[in-house]
């Protein structure tokens, strides 16, 4: 089995809810391209880490960001390591 017929049994055998989820997995990999012989080998665009970001939030329902504390960006580390609030 080559690995593209490999590659579309697995999608093929994905459960629905993670069919979005694949799709935006491999879109992304269309960015980190290796480029072929003859061609030009100038590095590709790489994303910026604010959109990776952006995208991933946008994921989080709305009650999940919600249940965060107000002051989280003022306090992190006592939420990430119990050291007195500020």
């Amino acid at each position: 089995m080559t690995p593209r017929e490999e590659l579309q049994q697995l999608i093929a055998s994905l459960p629905e809810d993670r069919i979005e989820y694949a799709g935006k997995v491999l879109r992304g990999l269309y960015g980190h391209r290796r480029p072929r012989s003859g061609r030009s080998s100038g590095k590709s665009a790489a994303r910026a880490i604010e959109d990776i970001a952006a995208e991933l939030a946008a994921e989080v329902p709305a009650q999940e960001w919600d249940r965060l504390p107000a002051d989280l960006t003022d306090n992190l580390d006592h939420y990430l390591y119990g050291t007195p609030k500020q």
